[in-house]
């Protein structure tokens, strides 16, 4: 789009009213939903359109059989042309003509109660799989996203949207769909008034027209008070997920006292709002209920006194017009339940969007693990290029590790380590410089095949709200109880199952709190090897094991080379005494290199540094 043009529609999305913006977005929603359901939404339009007209063609059966039981003198049109079509299979006398009558109404009220089946069950099967579409679409972006991309992401606004605001969305899909349900009712049942009087139909679109500007305000209210919600719910899932995070803070200091009247306020602010539309919304419908109820006699006095109208039409057509008030009271009803929901389904939009930008295109095809060599590798954390935080990173850094081999990085908080183990798994890609594997140049973040050959073990070992056996076979669902077994025994995890309650059975809490802090790091030190990886990286994994339990453990692990390759992260200069060579990083440069034996009192000066630095 050129700029003057972009410039006049500018212009007019500021300039529509806050009626036209809604409509807008309806209309955006509606299209939407419409590209969905495809081939379904024709079918319900139609079984819609079918039932209306099914129960349609009933109630004007009443004003035959009115006029043929009554004898009515000059019969309307409808009777004689009903008499004539009886008259063409045979039936002639009044009695039968009525059987007849009676027959066809049987049949067309059958026919709309199997009509109105198909249609709900339809409709709830559009509206779950647009549900469970947009869920997928969701998790699908997350699973394609870069790891870069995505850590910013607030945890809270993904589990807002993918538990209480996708159930929004529902709620607005079954608005719109049965705000248009009711459309095609009021316009089949109008089209049936029209049928049988004009002027007394004008007059019902009139007072009705009366009714939709009344209600037209509340509409805008609903709308203030759905982004209210939406912005509301996701304050308090923001709030709870801060608090459950650090809850054993907050409960050691009893701030918990503080959150719970917070949290209080803010759901009793939502119940006044709340409140207050439904009161207001009612207030609304009893409005409109006595409109309805004017309407109705208003066509009733007109009729009879103005129009002379026959009895038997007029009783039909105010059957006709009060049946059309359900519909019309129903569509007001969805349009507010759409109108409320909205702002999820926007938000919803707003994240899905935001996540199609941020997904890398993924090469599938194998890739060996082999030697791995970085050459003047550069990568700088975004928001990190300031002279306060040069250092939020790697810069110009050089690293050969071969197959088999045990590196060991270690140097000061802050100084590139993580970020250098994050490259090496594919996480994030270098801004200059190259990765080259086997001597040939990759993407690692866009080979996802090359992350099958590698465990990663953190600092902070997740762990499932699970049982231990769940939380190890995570990363490797098909493991055998052999596989588990090797896997315990060279973690050191085997002698923290033996001693829990039920053993593997034994549930360890939601992120592992029902375990120490060393047993977690052991547990998920277990499920990384049950993976069976080719690279293996311990990111300070075994900083909360004593001493003496993990210099056994990396024994072990020294054990299974040259299968294994083991990258080591660790502050604790005892942990490196393992590896082939070590690299100290400091301001993300590698500032020296050896081995244990020559680096030695460097590793303890700096293990020594940050122990002071944490007390």
């Amino acid at each position: 789009m050129d700029a003057p043009a972009h410039r006049n529609q500018g212009r007019f999305l500021r300039a529509r009213s806050p009626t036209g913006q809604l409509l807008a977005e309806i209309f955006a929603f509606a299209r939407s939903f419409a590209g969905f359901a495809r081939g379904r939404a024709a079918r319900a339009v139609l079984l819609v359109v079918l039932a209306t007209l099914s129960e349609g063609l009933g109630l004007i059966l009443l004003v035959p059989l009115l006029e043929i039981s009554g004898e009515t003198a000059t019969p309307s049109r409808l009777t004689r042309a009903v008499s004539e079509g009886f008259e063409l299979v045979g039936l002639t006398t009044a009695g039968g003509m009525l059987a007849g009558i009676v027959g066809l109404f049987v049949v067309a009220m059958i026919a709309r109660g199997a009509l109105l089946a198909s249609r709900q069950i339809l409709l709830a099967e559009i509206e779950s799989s647009y549900l469970i579409d947009r869920q997928k679409t969701v998790i699908g972006l997350l699973g394609r996203a870069g790891w870069g991309s995505i850590a910013g992401v607030r945890h809270s606004r993904i589990l807002h949207l993918l538990g209480t605001e996708i159930y929004r969305v529902g709620q607005a899909a079954v608005g719109l769909v049965e705000s248009c349900v009711a459309v095609m009712a009021i316009a089949v049942y109008a089209a049936i008034s029209l049928y049988l009087d004009a002027a007394l139909s004008l007059l019902a679109f009139v007072l009705l027209g009366v009714s939709a500007l009344i209600a037209r305000g509340l509409l805008q209210r609903a709308r203030r008070l759905g982004e209210f919600t939406n912005d509301a719910h996701l304050s308090l899932l923001n709030d709870v997920t801060q608090f459950l995070g650090a809850m054993k803070l907050a409960m050691s200091q009893n701030l918990q006292t503080s959150f719970v009247s917070q949290f209080g306020r803010s759901l009793d602010r939502m119940l006044v709002a709340e409140i207050g539309f439904v009161a207001e919304q009612n207030r609304v419908r009893f409005v409109l209920t006595v409109l309805g109820t004017l309407t109705v006699a208003a066509i009733a006095t007109f009729g009879v006194a103005y129009a002379k109208v026959p009895a038997a039409v007029l009783l039909t057509f105010i059957v006709i017009i009060s049946r059309l008030s359900g519909p019309a009271l129903q569509l007001h009803s969805h349009l507010l339940n759409l109108v409320r929901t909205l702002p999820a389904v926007r938000t919803l939009d707003g994240l899905v969007a935001e996540l199609q930008t941020r997904t890398i295109a993924a090469d599938p095809s194998p890739l060996a693990f082999q030697d791995i060599r970085l050459e003047q590798v550069h990568y700088i954390h975004p928001g990190s290029d300031t002279p306060e935080s040069r250092q939020a990173g790697i810069a110009d850094v050089s690293l050969s590790i071969a197959k088999g081999g045990f590196i060991g990085l270690a140097g000061a908080s802050g100084g590139g380590k993580t970020t250098l183990a994050d490259l090496i798994v594919g996480l994030h890609a270098p801004q200059s410089g190259r990765i080259l594997v086997g001597g040939a140049e990759v993407n690692l973040t866009e080979r996802p095949a090359w992350r099958d050959h590698l465990s990663y073990v953190a600092q902070d070992a997740f762990l499932l709200n699970d049982t231990v056996k769940e939380n190890l076979l995570w990363s490797h669902p098909g493991a055998s109880a052999r596989e588990i077994a090797e896997a315990l025994e060279v973690s050191g995890a085997g002698e923290v199952v033996n001693r829990l309650p039920n053993g593997l059975e034994t549930v360890v809490g939601e992120r592992g709190a029902l375990v120490s802090g060393g047993e977690r790091q052991m547990i998920a030190l277990a499920r990384a090897l049950i993976r069976r990886p080719r690279l293996l990286i311990l990111d300070e994994a075994t900083n909360a094991i004593d001493v003496g339990r993990e210099s056994k453990i990396l024994e072990r692990l020294n054990a299974l080379r040259p299968e294994l390759t083991i990258i080591l992260i660790a502050h604790r200069a005892e942990s490196l005494r393992f590896c082939d060579e070590i690299c100290i990083l400091g301001e993300g440069r590698i500032v020296r290199r050896g081995s244990y034996a020559s680096l030695r009192e460097q590793l303890v000066a700096i293990s020594k540094s940050d122990l002071e630095g944490s007390i």
